[in-house]
């Protein structure tokens, strides 16, 4: 009880917040940082509910008087700080999100704060780049596994694992010897079809060169 009233919001990533992310980067073209990747999420939730995202938070939940509610307490994704601590990093344990290391160009207004605030010795080469590093998150496809190729039994055609049990033993026995000396058969007849390849190759080389 005393729990509940210390945390009344989940700790954990739920299923629905999961999914809501995910669906929100799949749909980007590119890496999303982290403060657009909310905006995106609180938008589309005030679509969902025919809210305007800033008054989609109006309706609150109960809470405990001592604990402060978030900025959207009634949404998925509550805060940045539930997005930030919990959500993102359950989806990069599972290796369905990816955080990403991109170089940005600097728009006019940010460099013209560059100027105003990088001091010493490290100003020149600073002003000279118009990139700056920054973190991104983006959908992480995984890695569709091809199916396993079925083996091929050698002579299968022939009877090669059949059940024979049905049959007594003398007609078991003579099957088992047929099968043997069909599959010796085929044995031969695979190997004449691979010379008779490596002898087409062979020739068909010598004619093109």
């Amino acid at each position: 009880m005393v729990l509940a009233a210390l945390h009344p919001w989940s700790q954990n990533a739920t299923r629905e917040a999961r999914r809501l992310i995910l669906s929100v980067l799949q749909s980007q073209k590119e890496p999303v940082g982290i403060h657009d990747l909310l905006k995106l999420v609180v938008e589309q939730e005030a679509q969902k509910s025919g809210a305007s995202p800033s008054n989609a938070d109006q309706q609150t939940l109960p809470t405990s008087s001592n604990t402060p509610e978030p900025p959207y307490p009634t949404h998925v994704i509550r805060s940045m700080k539930y997005l930030r601590s919990i959500v993102l990093p359950d989806l990069m344990r599972t290796k369905d999100v990816r955080r990403v290391y991109i170089q940005k160009e600097l728009t006019p207004e940010e460099i013209e704060q560059r100027k105003r605030t990088v001091k010493g010795h490290r100003k020149q080469d600073t002003l000279a780049s118009t990139t700056h590093g920054v973190w991104r998150f983006e959908f992480r496809n995984r890695p569709v596994l091809p199916k396993p190729k079925e083996e091929v039994i050698l002579g299968e055609e022939v009877g090669v694992g059949a059940d024979w049990s049905h049959l007594n033993r003398r007609r078991g026995r003579s099957r088992v010897l047929s099968v043997v000396r069909d599959v010796r058969w085929l044995k031969k007849l695979e190997k004449a079809r691979e010379e008779a390849l490596g002898e087409s190759n062979e020739t068909a080389t010598v004619a093109s060169s």
